[in-house]
């Protein structure tokens, strides 16, 4: 009788343990961008390219260079800045970077952060609907 107990005892800890570990991974998480509607956004790049990005609430991705130009592109690099369209203030830079880019191909584009801690709350609120968006020093190779 005791060891039917111990091992019901030892069951119901195993159990108990496997629902904590199930409740924290399907927690959802306070990221900024979590839950956020994605946007596209177009920039020009300087002559024939197209810089498109997706943002998330406030998260910035999946980057790509269009190349509509007559000739073909080796690599591509600049500076994302992007600031509070309220207050006309920067906020945050990021680095980017592209690949080759072919007569009328498109390059996928790195985009990191590199200064800045820009949140939905210095951008207003969630969504972050006072980004706005400016691309500086911008290289072709």
């Amino acid at each position: 009788m005791r060891e039917r107990i111990l091992i019901m005892f030892k069951s119901i800890i195993g159990l108990f343990i496997v629902c904590i570990l199930y409740g924290c991974s399907s927690t959802q998480s306070n990221l900024p961008g979590e839950g956020a509607a994605t946007k596209t956004h177009t920039l020009s790049a300087g002559g024939s390219k197209k810089l498109s990005f997706k943002s998330s609430g406030c998260i910035l991705k999946e980057g790509t260079l269009k190349n509509e130009a007559d000739f073909a592109s080796a690599g591509s690099y600049g500076t994302l800045v992007v600031s509070n369209s309220n207050s006309n203030s920067a906020i945050d830079q990021y680095r980017v970077s592209c690949g080759a880019a072919p007569v009328g191909e498109t390059s996928t584009c790195v985009i990191q952060r590199v200064q800045g801690s820009g949140s939905s709350k210095d951008f207003g609120g969630l969504n972050c609907p006072d980004m706005k968006f400016q691309l500086v020093n911008f290289r072709s190779f």
